[in-house]
């Protein structure tokens, strides 16, 4: 969870900073589906997609018992899955 805090400029403007204990580390091997759009500039449902249809690995968390999980996905499949579509989009950009 990302952690904003309110700033007052000298000017009365106010501004936001995120702490930036609270961002995910981008060599971090996993992160949060969420965590995408600052990493990747990838939205939560379009990583669900990615996700669905096997273009990126995901891990789902659950205690025994509980009915809630958390979802990360691998950073490591993301930039596989990336470097992919730059290589497609290349190789038919070409004369």
């Amino acid at each position: 969870m990302l952690k904003k805090f309110k700033q007052v400029e000298d000017g009365g403007e106010e501004k936001f900073t995120i702490d930036p204990r609270t961002l995910p580390d981008v060599s971090s091997e996993f992160c949060r589906m969420a965590d995408l759009r600052r990493l990747f500039g990838i939205t939560r449902s379009t990583a669900y997609l990615l996700a669905k249809r096997g273009q990126v690995k995901t891990v789902s968390l659950r205690r025994g018992g509980q009915s809630r999980s958390v979802r990360l996905v691998s950073v490591r499949s993301v930039r596989a899955f990336l470097h992919r579509l730059l290589q497609e989009q290349e190789g038919g950009n070409q004369p």
